[in-house]
Order: structure tokens, then sequence, then C-alpha cells
């Protein structure tokens, strides 16, 4: 008998133990796999909302790549043979971003809107690469001699950003139908000063008019990088939560 009643007593604790547990112990917490493009690229995002309150948490890794021909174009005078000899620099760029993100949500209002504060991760750089186009002729003893294109030499350089940086952005994530989200964000990414390098071989590397023209173009592409300290933060994604 009193094992019985034991048992009767253990089965009704069992049946009520889910009732008396606070919901959020019951309750599994949103999750949404999505996959998100924009100004940081394109990439998969992890959306965890923590059940009972107004926050959540995000990470995203988003990446892009573009290549542009003749993105910039200088003339080299170069003084042989008692006269100026001009030679074109070409400089073809390539764009590749690399991020990984960490973002904490706040939904004022338990809604779909949401405050985000968080920290990437970047690899994002700007690389180029120019060589001269044309002939320079010069005098050495009594023969003349001509270098081509290949002869004068190349100049690459590549551009960096602060490699960890803050992200602030507002944002949404609402329902389409079942279990189908859309979702965005619009922000800002503080990136700092850029530091650009410059790698230049044959006579493009000994040579002052090249190397005037090589350290013109290098202050150029840094001016320009240094205007953008604060990035653009644009993105949408489409999503399923589970």
């Amino acid at each position: 008998m009193k094992s019985r009643v034991s048992l009767l007593v253990a089965s009704c604790l069992l049946a009520s133990l889910p009732g008396l547990l606070p919901s959020t112990a019951r309750a599994r917490p949103p999750v949404t796999a999505s996959v998100h493009v924009g100004s940081l690229g394109i990439g998969p995002e992890v959306d965890v909302r923590i059940p009972g309150s107004n926050f959540g948490v995000r990470g995203s890794f988003n990446t892009f790549n573009f290549g542009v021909s003749d993105i910039y174009h200088q003339t080299v005078g170069i003084r042989a043979l008692n006269r100026t000899q001009d030679v074109n620099m070409s400089y073809d760029g390539n764009i590749k971003t690399l991020n990984g993100a960490l973002t904490g949500d706040w939904y004022p209002w338990k809604t779909g809107f949401r405050i985000s504060a968080g920290v990437v991760i970047s690899t994002n750089r700007l690389s180029a690469s120019g060589s001269p186009s044309g002939s320079v002729s010069y005098l050495s003893g009594s023969s003349i001699h001509t270098l081509s294109d290949g002869q004068i030499g190349s100049v690459s350089a590549r551009g960096r950003y602060h490699p960890v940086n803050p992200l602030f952005a507002i944002g949404f994530s609402s329902r389409l139908f079942s279990q189908l989200y859309l979702s965005g964000d619009l922000g800002v990414m503080y990136q700092g000063k850029a530091q650009i390098g410059v790698h230049s071989n044959g006579y493009v590397s000994e040579l002052a008019p090249f190397q005037k023209a090589v350290d013109k173009a290098r202050s150029k592409a840094l001016d320009g990088m240094n205007k953008l300290p604060v990035y653009p933060v644009v993105m949408i994604g489409l999503g399923w939560r589970f």
C-alpha cells in the first residue's frame, strides 16, 4: 500500500513539474537561420532570441569580391637622350571584404524592431597593381637601349583598415508567412584610419620619376580611403525560424 501511495505522489509531482518551472526554463529559444546581402557582403546569419526577454544575439559571416580595371591613370615623364619620354601607368583594383560580426539586440517593445550593438572582425582590403605601358630609350656607352613594358617594372599596393570595429544599427525582423522571416539592418561601422603598403620592382623602384608617381598614387588612394572612417551598414536578409 505504501509503495502504491509513494508511486502515486511521485507521478503527481512529475506531472506538475512543468507547471512549477518558469516559462523561460520551458521555452526553447527561437532560432532563425538566414542569408543576408548588403554593404558588408553576402553570407549566413544565425539569430537567437532569449525567451521571456527583450534581448537576442546574432552571429554572421559576410564576404564580397569585386575587381575593376584601369581605376587610376598616370603619365610619367622620363628624361633620356636629351628629351622627355612619356610612359603611361595604369592601375587595376580589387576590393575584397571578409567580415565576421557578433551583435547583441534589444527589442524595446518586444516586436520585430530592434536596436543593435556589436563588434565586427574584418579583413577588408583594397588592392591595386600597376605597370607602365610604352617604352623608354636610353644611352648606355655608345649604344641606345630600349626598355619595353615588361622590362620597366611594376608596382602593387594593398590598403586595409583596423581589424576590430564597433557596430551600431537599428533593424527589424518580421514574419512573412509560416516560419519565413524578412529582416534588415541600417547602421554604421567605425573602421578608423586606413593604411597602405606599396611594393615596386624594376626601374619603377629605381627611377625618381616613377617613385614620385607611385607616391602620388598612394597618397591619392589613402585620402580616398580615409574619407570613409565610418562605413555604412545596409543589410537585408531572408531566413527560416526553427
